[in-house]
């Protein structure tokens, strides 16, 4: 028995399937050195942050207000408390004045290596970057103002599926899909309609936010080394100031570093697994769609009969 044209086309798109076509394309992300820096720079920060609480619990001056009117404090008692800070000053300067080494030198080998293997074309803002960072901003807003919808929807549908207690009740309600499938196809619906602009690695918004990562890196290096050496170093602590305003220096990039780490972590949730696990394997991967393969059809008689021996 022969096969047909049909049964013919229909198995050779199968082998190029099965054999040709990969399952996957994997898009190279990060080199090795800058996850290494990434992945240092993370707990050392947050250390010298930790610590750093520790250190300012002794002489805490700073408060938000006007004359004798004091909206917050840096910090109230009460949460110093729950943290257990106070009374640790000798602690916290001990961690303190050691993982400044270790951030100071991650930042200083970063540097260069941006510097040597030219990845900061990808990563130092461009004369479009202020510009085009506008319109990723906007974006991101109106990308994260629909998943806050899709979540109040999903919660008020989870309740309502939780109020029917009969079975046909359920059933109607699950015409239009559980609360776990709305929520899947909403998200859907989201990544489709939000796309970001055309961008390289970075786009313009993380260009500005990293470089600006960079600065705030140095100027809390100075400021500390200031407020550590105010006499032997008296040239830097009389540039930046003064005492007491390289200390508030120090503390307002110290809050500004605390502020990018929680913009930071929502972002990496917004933007998916594939993008976490490019900063830690150094790729992505993306599934690919196989070819689509012919339906069979009912064989006309009259063209495409079998010729059976």
């Amino acid at each position: 028995m022969y096969a047909s044209p049909l049964q013919l086309e229909t198995c050779s798109l199968h082998l190029l399937n099965q054999l040709i076509v990969p399952k996957k394309i994997i898009t190279k992300k990060h080199p090795l050195a800058i996850r290494w820096f990434h992945w240092i720079n993370f707990p050392v920060l947050a250390i010298m942050i930790w610590s750093g609480m520790l250190i300012y619990w002794a002489n805490d001056v700073y408060r938000l207000g006007w004359g004798d009117t004091t909206v917050l404090k840096f910090f109230p008692d009460s949460f110093n408390k729950a943290l257990d800070i106070p009374f640790r000053l000798a602690e916290g300067m001990s961690l303190h004045f050691v993982f400044m080494w270790l951030f100071a030198l991650n930042g200083l080998l970063y540097f260069l290596y941006l510097l040597f293997s030219r990845e900061y074309k990808l990563i130092f803002p461009n004369r479009k970057s202020f510009k085009e960072s506008g319109k990723v901003i906007a974006h991101d807003i109106k990308k994260s103002s629909a998943y806050i919808v899709l979540a109040l929807r999903y919660m008020i549908a989870a309740f309502v599926y939780l109020l029917l207690s009969s079975k046909k009740a359920k059933e109607k309600f699950n015409n239009a899909g559980t609360p776990a499938e709305r929520w899947s196809r909403g998200c859907k619906k989201i990544k489709l309609r939000y796309i970001l602009p055309p961008q390289k690695k970075y786009n313009a918004a993380q260009r500005l936010a990293y470089t600006g990562i960079i600065t705030m890196g140095l100027g809390s290096l100075l400021t500390g080394l200031a407020i550590y050496k105010p006499v032997q170093l008296y040239w830097l602590c009389a540039g930046l100031g003064g005492y007491e305003w390289a200390r508030a220096e120090h503390f307002i990039l110290t809050i500004l570093f605390v502020l990018f780490f929680l913009v930071h972590i929502v972002q990496v949730l917004f933007a998916g697994w594939q993008n976490f696990a490019g900063m830690v394997r150094g790729f992505e991967t993306k599934k690919i769609v196989p070819l689509a393969e012919p339906e069979e059809k009912e064989p006309d008689t009259e063209t495409e009969t079998s010729v059976i021996t």
